[in-house]
């Protein structure tokens, strides 16, 4: 696991940006077969003048065998998330296409939670092959961009 933090240029300043890489090995290698691994990260960013964090986003970085998440309906339920809408990337822009989507994103799932007063969004990325046009919830995304609105 490789972390990190960007350090302020000042002492007493607030760091406002963190990320996290991790590299999850999937199967070791033998000598009849290569190792399957992948590697996901997670990106956190706090504008100066808030409270709280208002982003965060986590996604696989390396994904060569198509690995997904893989989460049930109650997973969604129990977080009590609030369905918004599908999204196409491409009917994005460019500057939201590349702050809510991750390496290969097909469709994206847009879900709500309210916590206490603030709301939160959560985009879910699904690549072509595991998306499900009739399945309620993304069970197997690729990538998730948290933000709070």
């Amino acid at each position: 696991m490789r972390g990190g933090e960007h350090v302020p240029k000042k002492w007493f300043e607030p760091i406002t940006r963190g990320d996290i890489v991790i590299r999850y090995i999937f199967r070791e290698a033998t000598t009849e077969q290569p190792e399957i691994a992948g590697m996901y990260g997670s990106y956190l960013r706090k504008h100066l003048r808030q409270k709280r964090w208002d982003y965060a986003s986590i996604g696989f970085l390396v994904d060569d065998y198509g690995q997904a998440t893989d989460f049930l309906d109650s997973d969604f339920e129990e977080f009590d998330l609030v369905f918004k809408e599908k999204i196409d990337p491409q009917s994005l822009s460019d500057y939201d296409r590349q702050t809510y989507t991750k390496g290969q994103c097909h469709m994206l799932y847009q879900f709500a939670r309210f916590v206490g007063k603030e709301e939160y969004h959560f985009y879910f990325c699904v690549n072509q092959d595991n998306y499900d046009e009739n399945a309620k919830y993304p069970n197997k995304w690729g990538s998730l961009v948290i933000e709070l609105w």
